[in-house]
């Protein structure tokens, strides 16, 4: 920190000089470039780094050496240390920009060229040199594009002729650098071909709004059935996508074709679709509409138990038997009996009562209370 006494004509401060001071206002000249700086007291005094960066070594912050690296046919001699032509690029683009001075393995022509020309260069699978693109182009082929011949416009740019592959054979005329990047490939027909099958595939696949708001329930099934299998992010997705459950094409690419195979099997309001086969995917020959308790008995997670020398889920056995369900879930998981103890109404008539409690659950185990 400096004190404003100090601070006079020919005063030194780090790599500058003040060589004239206006009330508040000091003007320093750089000892090395003899650039001009002006700052007031406040900054001045507070100052603790050079004022100029001329003797900055920018070297140190590059990140990688591309010294002898090769992109295309271009090959990198060296790190460009020439700071006129930062300061240009400063002024031209707003920042600096690190230069590398390169040569062409095929012509040997120099050129400086930042990193990000050089990577562009590996990119787009280009040569990299101007001067061996503009003298061997002609022949060439670009995507569809086909060089014949060359023309210098007006404003002076290089226009080169070129005939397309297509049914057309259309000639048309590009600037080197728009076949060079690969932007330009033909003569406008591969954009038509993808716009063609674009509407192609969107006319198969488009749902009018009409049948969204005729059938909202059958085509909020449809769009749940494909997130469950297709979209990683939906809560259900381990439990079908996640297991390899797919869906045929003929429903994947046409709601139309599902609807028609849901009308024609019993589609109704009230039941939803269910995979006969827990593991197979959905098709038409592996679904059916059921209702929800069908379809609660056809699940993954379910348990089965074999009485009387049938196997069905506990919900079946008790509709059947007509038992309670929790009821007969707690005496199986709770109080560890047997699916016949269980099965049995009559079990705790003894015990007098015929709700599951504590003592019950206590007597059952062995166990005092």
């Amino acid at each position: 920190m400096y004190h404003k006494d100090d601070l006079i004509v020919g005063f030194n401060l780090l790599d500058c000089q003040i060589i004239k001071i206006e009330g508040n206002e000091y003007t320093l000249e750089c000892v090395h470039c003899h650039k001009l700086y002006k700052y007031d007291y406040d900054k001045l005094r507070r100052r603790k780094t050079n004022f100029c960066k001329c003797t900055y070594d920018w070297t140190k912050n590059i990140k990688e050496d591309l010294t002898n690296k090769i992109f295309g046919d271009i090959i990198v001699d060296s790190l460009d240390v020439d700071n006129e032509r930062r300061e240009l690029s400063k002024q031209k683009y707003g920042k600096y920009i690190v230069y590398w001075k390169c040569h062409c393995t095929k012509c040997g022509n120099e050129s400086y060229k930042s990193a990000n020309d050089l990577k562009g260069i590996t990119k787009r699978n280009a040569s990299g040199c101007n001067v061996c693109f503009g003298d061997n182009i002609i022949g060439k082929k670009f995507g569809r594009l086909t060089v014949l011949n060359n023309h210098k416009s007006e404003n002076g740019m290089i226009l080169w002729e070129c005939e397309c592959d297509c049914d057309k054979h259309t000639h048309i005329w590009v600037d080197k650098g728009r076949l060079n990047s690969g932007n330009t490939q033909s003569c406008g027909c591969i954009r038509c071909e993808k716009l063609i099958q674009w509407n192609k595939d969107y006319l198969e696949n488009y749902i009018p709004h009409s049948v969204k708001e005729e059938y909202p329930r059958l085509y909020n099934t449809y769009i749940g059935m494909k997130m469950r299998c297709l979209n990683p992010n939906n809560t259900h997705y381990n439990s079908y996508g996640g297991r390899g459950i797919t869906i045929c094409d003929e429903w994947l690419n046409s709601f139309n074709s599902f609807k028609e195979w849901a009308f024609e099997n019993g589609y109704e309001e009230n039941l939803t679709i269910d995979r006969i086969n827990v593991n197979g995917n959905y098709e038409p020959n592996n679904c059916r509409w059921t209702d929800m308790k069908t379809q609660a008995n056809n699940k993954t997670n379910n348990k089965y138990l074999e009485y009387q020398g049938r196997v069905q889920t506990l919900s079946q056995w008790c509709e059947e038997l007509g038992l309670d369900y929790y009821r007969t879930k707690a005496r199986l998981n709770t109080c560890g009996m047997t699916v016949e103890q269980a099965f049995n109404k009559n079990y705790y008539k003894n015990d007098g009562s015929k709700k599951l409690n504590k003592n019950i659950v206590y007597k059952l185990k062995g166990e005092q209370k």
